[in-house]
């Protein structure tokens, strides 16, 4: 599993617009680990980095647990003393890059040395930038900045849908492994949901693509109301926790729902889904009416895999759209043969 990805979920939960002041609260809720020897050393670039709003570290002095911890701790950024004893910052930087998912964290590495080999060398490994010891507070304030300036905006074009601001398919597999994890850990069920638009294609060549593009922003924005609003739970367990939603397709969503303890649980989030949907939207002075087929697999009774998972639920949707539209569909065993016998008629 990409726990970097992960990291990202965690961090960026709106990826929408907004204002200067809201970026840099984001920026100063990263966590950035820090790898040094000497213990006044950590305590000194903490200390400076707290005074500008940063609020969680991860201070490693012996060097030989600083892989277990990065994998651990998964940090938004790695401060890394190069002379150290036992594993030095060199071979700490070398396996950092060749850990999966950790290949583009943001490095900066904290050195005395004037040596311009260590920095080629330092730089050939994967090094983002470099500070030089004794930090200066301001350049540090500045170097961390816009390093995780940088990485957010990368991890925004790399996990999230450009047109929606939804987690995308990549984050969203990421994000139900660790799901499926922490369920099987608190031996719980957990629920997902697969939505697909009914007919878009034909509203798409209506309208147009462009107006097409606002009505999935529109289903986008609905849909996310809905995770965030604890109203959607107010019939449902206490336990129940629902997740946010994302764009896996061109017009297909998914949502997963942590702590189902019934059926029931899981209808009422997506008979409110249904509902939503069907509200109409104004578009160009006119309104459009959708509606939703909706797919849903439980662990571990549909499966224990992602792919299983996620293959059931979207079966579970297709069955939907095919006994008529507007409507949800449970993965069954049942259901997946006469689909099976359906795909052999029409084959023969």
């Amino acid at each position: 599993m990409n726990t970097a990805a992960l990291k990202v979920e965690e961090n960026i939960r709106e990826p929408v617009a907004v204002n200067g002041d809201q970026r840099q609260v984001r920026l100063k809720n990263s966590t950035i680990m820090l790898v040094d020897d000497e213990p006044v050393m950590l305590e000194i670039v903490q200390a400076l980095l707290e005074e500008v709003g940063y609020k969680h570290f991860v201070p490693v002095q012996d060097s030989t647990t600083a892989i277990d911890v990065l994998q651990s701790e998964n940090p938004d950024m790695l401060l890394l003393d190069l002379d150290m004893p036992g594993v030095d910052g060199f071979e700490v930087l070398e396996k950092v890059r060749h850990i999966d998912g950790y290949e583009h964290l943001p490095v900066i590495i904290l050195t005395a040395s004037e040596d311009p080999d260590n920095k080629l060398k330092a730089l050939e490994l994967g090094a983002t930038d470099f500070l030089s010891k004794p930090v200066d507070p301001s350049e540090l304030a500045l170097r961390v900045r816009n390093t995780l300036t940088a990485k957010a905006y990368q991890d925004q074009l790399a996990f999230y849908d450009s047109l929606t601001g939804l987690p995308n398919r990549k984050l969203f597999l990421d994000y139900l492994g660790k799901s499926i994890g922490q369920a099987k850990r608190e031996d719980k069920s957990l629920v997902l949901l697969v939505i697909g638009l009914d007919r878009f294609q034909q509203v798409n060549e209506s309208l147009g693509v462009y107006l097409g593009d606002q009505i999935l922003q529109i289903v986008a924005d609905r849909l996310n109301s809905i995770v965030r609003n604890s109203d959607v739970v107010g019939r449902v367990d206490a336990s129940t926790v629902v997740e946010d939603t994302a764009r896996i397709g061109g017009d297909e969503f998914s949502i997963v729902v942590h702590g189902v303890n019934s059926v029931t649980d899981a209808t009422v989030i997506t008979d409110r889904v249904l509902s939503e949907i069907k509200k109409p939207i104004s578009i160009d002075g006119e309104d459009v009416y959708l509606t939703a087929s909706i797919g849903i697999s439980v662990f571990p009774e549909d499966g224990v895999e992602v792919g299983t998972l996620l293959k059931r639920a979207g079966s579970a949707k297709d069955f939907a759209k095919k006994r008529g539209r507007d409507r949800y569909q449970y993965y069954s065993n049942e259901m997946e043969a006469h689909s099976r016998a359906l795909m052999k008629m029409a084959t023969d």
